[in-house]
């Protein structure tokens, strides 16, 4: 399958929520920054866990903050494509209330919300 298939099909299954109907609600979530850690130097959200994505399934089953698959996660990445991904491993692992931050932290950044 190509990328731009694989992206599409996430779109079908995965709910995107824009930065701006997110914001104020980011406390009942658990906030996911699946970037590298090297992108991460660069400002996060607040409160976010870093899990780059390629380390998702084993981290997630293995850290206790992700115990409860019902609670709601949050998810982004630079641009919103590997936080579509992400999240659709996660329903995959059986997390229920996954949401991908649309334009992931740079459109959030463009509009202005907090970033450590």
């Amino acid at each position: 399958m190509r990328l731009d298939a694989l992206i599409t099909s996430a779109r079908s299954k995965v709910r995107e929520i824009a930065p701006e109907a997110i914001v104020d609600e980011l406390a009942d979530y658990i906030v996911v920054d699946v970037r590298e850690p090297e992108e991460v130097l660069h400002g996060y959200l607040p409160d976010a866990v870093n899990v780059p994505r390629g380390l998702l399934e084993r981290s997630v089953t293995e850290d206790a903050r992700f115990a409860d698959q019902f609670r709601p996660v949050l998810v982004y990445s630079g641009t919103g494509i590997r936080s579509l991904l992400a999240c659709q491993t996660l329903q995959q692992l059986g997390f229920r209330n996954v949401q991908s931050l649309a334009g992931g932290i740079s459109r959030w950044s463009a509009e202005n919300m907090p970033v450590h």
